[in-house]
């Protein structure tokens, strides 16, 4: 690789440079996340002017738990943008001027696929309060599985290299856990959408293929030490109710990406030379931690909930919350070559619905 001495170089000039920040965070936690608003969605930080379809997923959880559900403007983003192939977009960003909204399909080179999951889940979420609008978009929905099922063989997901979050990770037999639980989802909701609008043979389809898929997926979470896809998992409710029990007694307060065990999720060369080969495994995420909380805040284990959420009191007395941290230092990431993301929306989002479940503790 050509440019390794050139990354090597760079990450040991930027090491010994001192470290500034020229962003001042002088509002509240809720203006943050207000002022992240775009489109009907959210920029992933206050310096990261992307939309993220993914990102904003996570972000709507934190809003829904809190009352606040999706939004039309959104969703009809994305089925405008949807390409002739059937594929909804990873992200959007601006032009210049901030007046005209351009979309991406692919990331860092790699097709991202779950942006069409997310988008059914959502759609689904969204007919809740606006089923006129989930009925007129939902042929966009079953263009969207259309999509999607080019990726299904015997009823196990398999996603593009390096398409999925966890893109520092090497592809193999255990990648693409998240997008898996996703797409299965996503199917439950197509059936829902379906038997809202009538349409039996869909709706039926759907709950065969689900009941298929879910059977086949319930053994990779039963056999992963991923965290995310786990409480996905939990929260869509795939799991036997002595699941989460057993998964809550393996982590520990401060809840990592990827719990101890026997499975070794090894990083790519790249991502070492560019020195973010601890982005995907072992760095800090607080906002997976107030997913958690608000997991069981649902189930009604509030006590359990605040011991996570006092766990990280200390980032509570900061003035904004990043998108991940130093596990040993609990200091934002600051590198020449990944930097956490000021006023993190999914983070703000989840830590609102948290705090309010564990009011009692916040300092």
């Amino acid at each position: 690789m050509i440019v390794a001495p050139f990354v090597l170089l760079s990450r040991g000039i930027y090491r010994s440079l001192p470290k500034f920040s020229f962003f001042k965070h002088t509002k509240s936690l809720e203006y943050q996340l207000f002022s992240n608003q775009k489109f009907g969605g959210y920029f992933i930080g206050a310096n990261h002017k992307k939309i993220s379809t993914r990102e904003n997923f996570f972000t709507f959880i934190g809003l829904r738990a809190a009352g606040e559900n999706v939004s039309v403007e959104y969703v009809e983003l994305l089925a405008e943008f949807m390409s002739a192939s059937n594929q909804i977009p990873a992200y959007f960003t601006e032009n210049i001027w901030g007046s005209v909204k351009i979309p991406h399909y692919k990331e860092n080179g790699y097709e991202i696929v779950d942006s069409n999951a997310i988008f059914l889940i959502l759609l689904e979420w969204l007919s809740e309060s606006h089923s006129q609008t989930a009925q007129a978009l939902f042929v966009t929905a079953q263009r969207c599985m259309q999509y999607l099922e080019q990726f299904i063989k015997d009823d196990v997901f398999f996603e593009p290299e390096f398409g999925s979050w966890e893109n520092t990770r090497k592809p193999g037999k255990n990648s693409g856990l998240t997008t898996s639980v996703l797409v299965c989802h996503a199917i439950r909701s197509l059936e829902m959408l379906a038997m809202k609008t009538g349409n039996k043979t869909i709706q039926k389809k759907c709950v065969e293929k689900h009941t298929r898929f879910v059977k086949k997926l319930r053994v990779k979470i039963f056999q992963t030490q991923e965290t995310i896809p786990r409480m996905l998992a939990v929260y869509f409710n795939m799991m036997p109710v002595s699941f989460w029990r057993s998964f809550d007694q393996e982590l520990t307060l401060t809840i990592p990406l990827i719990t101890p065990g026997p499975i070794q999720y090894p990083c790519t060369w790249k991502s070492w030379i560019y020195g973010v080969d601890d982005q995907h495994t072992t760095l800090l995420y607080p906002w997976i931690t107030y997913f958690w909380i608000c997991i069981l805040g649902k189930k009604g284990k509030f006590e359990m909930a605040k011991e996570y959420f006092k766990e990280l009191e200390v980032l509570h007395l900061e003035p904004t919350l990043f998108s991940a941290y130093e596990c040993e230092t609990l200091s934002p990431i600051h590198r020449a070559f990944l930097n956490s993301d000021p006023s993190h929306s999914i983070t703000l989002a989840m830590y609102l619905f948290a705090r309010d479940i564990c009011e009692e503790t916040v300092v």
